[in-house]
């Protein structure tokens, strides 16, 4: 007497596969609300990091412009006896900066608001005051990739008085320093739009 032997076929059964693709449909469910529940997590730790960035550069460039010096500028290029210049998007002025760990110097400072490839940023152009041979301009970026910087300049009104405070676009007597300089810088960093705001209050008499 023989026995049949039993083959067994490779492969799924139908009941199997459908089993197979429910697990899959709730694992992506899952997934996807993971993904949901970590996404603004991800945009607020986009946006804290990008708000202290953009602080950090506003405070640097409050810094900057705080240490400005009644003297005029030397300017090859210009016949004008210039302290201070300012426009929407750019100083220019002599400062007190320190060079080195010990030592401090009175240099050329120019800060501005540059764009290249689509992308805008803003330069600060350090020229050490020689009057025998050309200086050379150290240029570094303050911060990149930022959608905007705006200056504003008070003149001769205590921003922290009793009459509001009236700032001008331009600063439009080159030959004294403005009593401060309100410094903006936007920026959007994934989908939060940040600002930074600083005010440098200068000594016109210094």
């Amino acid at each position: 007497m023989h026995q049949v032997s039993e083959q067994s076929e490779d492969g799924f059964t139908l009941v199997e596969m459908l089993v197979t693709l429910a697990l899959l449909a709730a694992l992506s469910a899952i997934l996807l609300g993971a993904v949901a529940q970590f996404r603004p997590l991800r945009n607020l730790t986009q946006g804290a990091d990008g708000q202290m960035e953009l602080t950090t550069a506003a405070a640097f460039l409050e810094t900057v412009v705080t240490d400005a010096r009644s003297v005029y500028l030397i300017d090859a290029h210009s016949q004008k006896r210039l302290v201070f210049e300012g426009t929407e998007h750019s100083l220019h002025f002599p400062a007190v900066l320190r060079v080195g760990s010990d030592q401090i110097a009175l240099r050329d400072i120019s800060i501005e608001r540059s764009e290249a490839n689509g992308l805008i940023s803003i330069l600060l152009r350090n020229t050490p005051r020689r009057l025998t041979t050309a200086p050379a301009t150290e240029v570094f970026t303050v911060i990149e990739d930022i959608v905007d910087v705006d200056f504003q300049y008070l003149e001769g009104t205590d921003p922290t008085g009793s009459q509001p405070p009236r700032w001008l676009s331009q600063w439009n007597d080159p030959e004294r320093l403005p009593y401060a300089v309100k410094i903006t810088v936007k920026a959007k960093r994934g989908l939060a739009n940040l600002t930074a705001s600083r005010k440098a209050l200068l000594h016109p008499n210094r």
